[in-house]
């Protein structure tokens, strides 16, 4: 495992882009401790916004990206996570969601809490 640590760094070491291998080897997630050193390398590198689109295409570890990208600080506007809201994920949305707040962005936010409230109507809560 500290082998693979260490290639990981290695590679993330070696331009602004993350290298597929190692988006794949994020993705398989054979270790949750390495996944996360992984996830955080990312999150601070230069190629942070590819992790919007892999909010989107991976089955599991969404959690994991969030919070590594909170962690570094990234914030994003609507436009870049509309297909994260698209897709359903609405708390990796109001967790990402930064300044500048376009109108979409405002709308979007105003539904949430439209649709909380609704909830909470619904079930007296």
């Amino acid at each position: 495992m500290a082998t693979r640590a260490r290639a990981s760094d290695r590679l993330f070491e070696v331009g602004d882009a993350v290298p597929p291998v190692l988006r794949r080897a994020v993705e398989a997630k054979v270790n949750a401790v390495l996944q996360r050193s992984m996830l955080s390398r990312w999150a601070r590198s230069a190629d942070h916004a590819a992790l919007i689109e892999a909010l989107t295409a991976w089955q599991r570890g969404r959690e994991a990206i969030v919070q590594a990208l909170v962690e570094a600080g990234r914030s994003y506007p609507f436009e870049m996570l509309a297909p994260v809201a698209a897709a359903g994920d609405a708390a990796a949305v109001a967790e990402l969601l930064g300044p500048p707040y376009s109108p979409t962005a405002g709308a979007w936010l105003l539904g949430q809490v439209k649709a909380a409230l609704d909830r909470a109507d619904r079930t007296g809560r």
